[in-house]
This record gives structure tokens, C-alpha cells and sequence, in this order.
């Protein structure tokens, strides 16, 4: 049985007579895919690409996920260079560290895979480092959170409207991790964190079942150094099918009570900071600031067609109003509609 993902046996990492346990394919990757809160995946292509491979997931095609209509989908992306040697493929093993994953034509997401913060960084007898961050400090410490150490696989988000299109060209921007060396004598792992205070060890130094499946935080030796080059940046571009997109839900019958919708919200009076703003939705909290509106958001996208929203605070004056609505819900509200939601603006008498 061909493995997907093969980690070193509890023995410690530093122990050269170090032996490989090799789990069956599915069992790796649905391990990896609900550490990233997905459930389901593709089977692994009987001949993947090597160093990296990338498919997509299946992500569950529902409208209203936050991006285009039909857009819930992610792509997971594996370090295969545990599978060279079966496949007949001369490659050691390698980590390498993802810096940009994104459709091609299309505007990349809002995420840093490489993150600069400054502040003070202490060296350790065991090579290890503890960072305080500190804007005022001299020192600077960045931090990597696509690191594939050999055998890992990070599923990524990224939404993409499936209804115009069956495939589209995936490109992943990475690095390879200490090119000829033993990658775990260059990575620091982020093992702790004690009031403002970050510990990172060496990975070298962790047994095998202490490196998680994904790796939120780690450090590169070599970006220590003062004046370090960053790695040198690779790119793989792969086209990808594409799910089929879900069956537009069915229209809603407007007699129906539970058709009607009321958004209103406190706090705000169309001036001012919207950041206070406390949500309600058909007469529930649903947050308040951002986090409020993102909720609300939500719930409007997942509205069927069909249903009648009422917006509560009335800001059409006669003569041109300043009040605004709180954050981007105009444009929301314009979506809806546009998607076949009645939207009302009841006048106050």
C-alpha cells in the first residue's frame, strides 16, 4: 500500500536508527483535511505530483458562504515527498514553506503566510528562542504559517464562483526548506505561549507525535541571521477541475411567516462609528461591530429566493440623508436583491 503520509516512529527525531510508519491513504488524509475543518477530499491520485501536489476539495457547494454564488471550495495542497521513493522518483525529504495560494486572474485572498513582528528575541543554550513582542524593540521575528513538513497536507480555502466555469488554474507560490540538509536542523517549532511571551524549539529536538498536522507558527533558522536572504521563491501552477455548483434553492412562497426577515440594529444612528452597532436579526442578537455584521451578512446570503427582508431603521430622509448604513450592508442589501430577495425599507409613521 502506497502511503500518504509517513512520520518518524515515537523515538526521538535526533535518533538516527529512526524507523517510518506509513498509514493508509484515507486514513491520513481525512486526519489532515478535519484538522483544517474540512471533511471530505478527493482520493489521492494514483501518481501525484512531487515535491507538492494539489486537488481540490470538495467543498460543499452551498451559495451564501461569504463569496460568489457556489464558491465553497478549497484546494489541499501535500508535501509528497514521502511518496518519491515507491514511485520510483529520486527525492529526499523535504518541508517547504507555502507563501501564496490563489486562483490565477483572479484577486489572491486576504492572508499572510509570512507574518514580521517586532521585538525581543532570546537565544537559548538548546537552540531554541523566546519572543516578547515589542513594537519599540530593534529585533524582529518572522513567522511562517505555511510550513509542509515531508508527508503534511494543509487545506486551503478559497472560494471561486463554480457556475461559469469547470476548471481554472490554481497557483502555488513556496519554498523549499534548507535545499540538501536536513530541514528539522532549520525550523523552529512554536511549542508555547505564556502571557506575551512565544517559545519556539528546535524541530529537530520534538518527538514525531509532537508536530501537529498543521503548523500555525513556525521560525526559520537562517532568518535570524542579520541581513538574511528569504528563501528563493518556487511556483507551481496546476489546472484544477472544478465541483459541480448545487441547484439554486427553490423560490419561497411569501405567504409563508417564516419568509419574512427583520434586520435592525442599536447603537448606531447612520453616524458616527459603526463599530457599535448591535445587530439583531428577526429579533435575535447576532453580535455586535463586525463581528455582528459579518453574522448578519451570513444570514442574509443564505436567505432563500424568494424571501422578503425588512430593514427597520428608515435613512431615506426627503432632501438627502448622511446616515449610512453600518459597515458594507448597503451593498449586501443591493446583492440580495439582485439574487431575488424582496428587500423593504418601511418608512417610519
Amino acid at each position: 500500500m502506497n502511503p500518504v503520509c509517513c512520520r518518524p516512529s515515537v523515538r526521538p527525531l535526533m535518533n538516527p536508527s529512526r524507523r517510518w510508519r506509513c498509514f493508509p491513504p484515507a486514513a491520513a488524509a481525512l486526519a489532515a483535511l478535519w484538522a483544517c475543518g474540512v471533511a471530505q477530499a478527493e482520493t489521492p491520485p494514483p501518481s501525484p505530483r512531487f515535491p507538492l501536489d494539489v486537488t481540490v476539495v470538495d467543498g460543499r457547494g452551498r451559495f451564501g458562504s461569504g463569496g460568489p454564488p457556489g464558491s465553497d471550495v478549497s484546494v489541499l495542497v501535500r508535501n509528497t515527498t514521502t511518496l518519491a521513493g515507491a514511485a520510483g522518483v529520486a527525492l529526499p525529504l523535504q518541508a517547504f514553506v507555502l507563501l501564496g495560494v490563489r486562483w490565477a486572474d483572479l484577486p489572491p485572498p486576504d492572508w499572510q503566510w509570512r507574518v514580521g513582528r517586532a521585538g525581543q528575541v532570546t537565544r537559548g543554550t538548546d537552540g531554541g528562542i523566546r519572543f516578547r513582542a515589542d513594537p519599540a524593540a530593534r529585533d524582529a521575528l518572522v513567522t511562517e504559517k505555511g510550513l509542509l513538513p515531508p508527508g503534511h497536507a494543509r487545506a486551503i480555502p478559497l472560494p471561486i464562483d463554480t457556475r461559469s466555469e469547470r476548471s481554472h488554474e490554481v497557483v502555488i507560490e513556496y519554498a523549499t526548506v534548507a535545499p540538501g540538509r536536513d530541514w528539522r536542523d532549520e525550523v523552529l517549532l512554536r511549542t508555547g505561549i505564556e502571557g506575551d511571551v512565544e517559545t519556539f524549539v528546535p524541530a529537530a529536538h520534538l518527538d514525531a507525535t509532537a508536530i501537529p498536522g498543521v503548523i500555525e507558527a513556525a521560525v526559520l533558522n537562517s532568518s535570524l541571521q542579520p541581513g538574511a536572504a528569504p528563501p528563493a521563491v518556487q511556483t507551481l501552477r496546476v489546472v484544477l477541475p472544478l465541483p459541480a455548483p448545487p441547484p439554486p434553492p427553490p423560490p419561497v412562497d411569501p405567504a409563508d411567516e417564516r419568509a419574512v426577515h427583520r434586520l435592525d440594529w442599536r447603537g448606531y444612528d447612520g453616524t458616527g462609528d459603526p463599530a457599535t452597532a448591535r445587530f439583531l436579526f428577526d429579533g435575535e442578537e447576532a453580535g455586535t461591530g463586525p463581528g455582528g455584521f459579518a453574522e448578519v451578512r451570513r444570514r442574509i446570503e443564505a436567505l432563500p429566493r424568494g424571501s422578503h427582508l425588512m430593514v427597520i431603521p428608515y435613512y431615506g430622509d426627503p432632501g438627502g440623508s448622511r446616515r449610512r448604513y453600518p459597515f458594507e450592508l448597503e451593498a449586501v442589501l443591493q446583492h440580495a436583491e439582485r439574487s431575488g430577495i424582496r428587500v423593504e425599507r418601511p418608512e417610519p409613521h
